[in-house]
């Protein structure tokens, strides 16, 4: 008699737990950043979507990632009951789709934001609306798992060794079958309609992938080439103080001007500038546009930037650009695994817990923890002000400086 489930090797139970304690550790951090920084907490957009996301990855690398782990290890016997099985197949599908329309969200963000200038006021109305609408696009796309997936009574031999020592060839009376077959818990699809698995996974790889990729994609190629044709000048502004920074910074959430320009004269052509913030732009307060002077030598530091606004202007730009690209390729690349092998298993009928411990099913649950890891040293690398947060939580005795006091961060 041959077992028909496969549990998951150790060395895979090990790499895929302690990426999922990291993507966990760093998703959280990242939602202590946001809710103890008050600017970001409460007056930035593209953070609170930012907050909405990691909170996503958290709900998965801290829920279901456990419980598809613990099925596997114990080859697919199921134990948790039928909402259980419900809950563990949904959740996948629940949080990284809520994690990719929040992408979604923050690219059509930066565009509306940069090429039409939106009002700050309407932006704040958002913060709140725009993560229950994620919530709520997810809900749908993955509530058809509640339907699909149930516990039901799986084989747990097969009888092709034959029984009692006879051969495999020999005819065996269907109440020695019933009698002598072991079963086991299984949660997977069962009694449901046919092709509902087919029609379900190429509607989820178009919504939830496809789509959202065209999507962020447009946005951001968009919003590049907006970038490529102007030159976008700010005042010198803190985002989220009232600081006011004399000179030059170069860093990705600290707007800049440059010096001896001359104010744009045309009315409606005002057109905000500000660092790189995450996924996009952020938009400080009372932005103005402004012309560069041409022949300006090149500058040799950031204390040279007003010889040459123009070379420095273009170089932010092109840092700009990169990012951009650098986020659509990630996005296509992280979620392609995953999504590809969800739509195997729909069609192939093998997305049951017995198969958990198979190398499709292990390489899908990599994908989708990958992900989750992934966001937060995205949000690290990309924004300066998370940088700093992370700085601070991490060592709290640490001072830093303001405008006019040395502190630190335990005291803010």
């Amino acid at each position: 008699m041959t077992s028909t489930t496969t549990a998951i090797a150790l060395p895979w139970v090990v790499l895929v737990s302690i990426m999922s304690f990291f993507a966990l550790v760093g998703n959280i951090i990242v939602i202590l950043v946001i809710i103890q920084d008050r600017y970001l907490k409460g007056h930035n957009y593209t953070f609170a979507l930012v907050c909405n996301m990691a909170i996503s990855d958290s709900l998965y690398v801290g829920l279901a990632v456990p419980l598809i782990i613990a099925s596997a290890f114990t080859q697919g016997n199921w134990d948790l009951g039928n909402a259980g099985c419900k809950l563990m197949m949904f959740l996948p599908n629940f949080c990284i789709a809520s994690s990719i329309y929040t992408m979604v969200f923050i690219a059509h963000d930066r565009r509306v934001t940069i090429l039409i200038n939106q009002p700050r006021v309407h932006q704040k109305s958002r913060i709140y609306l725009d993560p229950l609408l994620v919530w709520f696009l997810s809900l749908i796309m993955a509530a058809p798992a509640f339907y699909e997936y149930s516990v039901y009574k799986r084989p747990l031999f097969s009888l092709g060794d034959g029984l009692g020592g006879g051969s495999s060839s020999e005819e065996v009376d269907d109440d020695l079958i019933a009698n002598t077959t072991i079963f086991y818990l299984a949660c997977g699809s069962h009694d449901i309609v046919e092709s509902f698995e087919k029609v379900y996974a190429s509607i989820l790889f178009v919504v939830a992938y496809i789509l959202p990729l065209l999507i962020i994609s447009i946005n951001y190629i968009i919003l590049g080439r907006f970038i490529m044709k102007r030159r976008l000048v700010v005042p010198i502004r803190e985002v989220g103080t009232n600081d006011e920074k004399p000179g030059y910074h170069t860093g990705d959430d600290i707007p800049m001007q440059l010096p001896n320009a001359k104010a744009a004269s045309t009315p409606g052509q005002s057109i905000p500038m500000s660092p790189f913030d995450l996924n996009g732009l952020q938009q400080p307060e009372n932005c103005s546009n402004a012309t560069i002077p041409d022949e300006q030598p090149v500058p040799k530091g950031p204390a040279e930037v007003g010889k040459n606004p123009e070379t420095f202007v273009k170089k932010v730009s092109a840092r700009i650009i990169k990012m951009l690209l650098v986020l659509v390729v990630t996005f296509a690349i992280s979620r392609a695994p995953y999504f590809i092998m969800f739509v195997r298993e729909e069609i192939t009928g093998t997305d049951d817990s017995a198969r958990f411990g198979e190398a499709f099913h292990v390489v899908k649950l990599l994908a989708s923890v990958f992900m989750c890891l992934l966001n937060p040293l995205i949000y690290a690398v990309f924004n300066s002000r998370i940088r700093k947060g992370i700085g601070r939580l991490l060592s709290p005795n640490v001072p830093y400086f303001s405008r006019n006091t040395t502190t630190t961060s335990g005291a803010r």
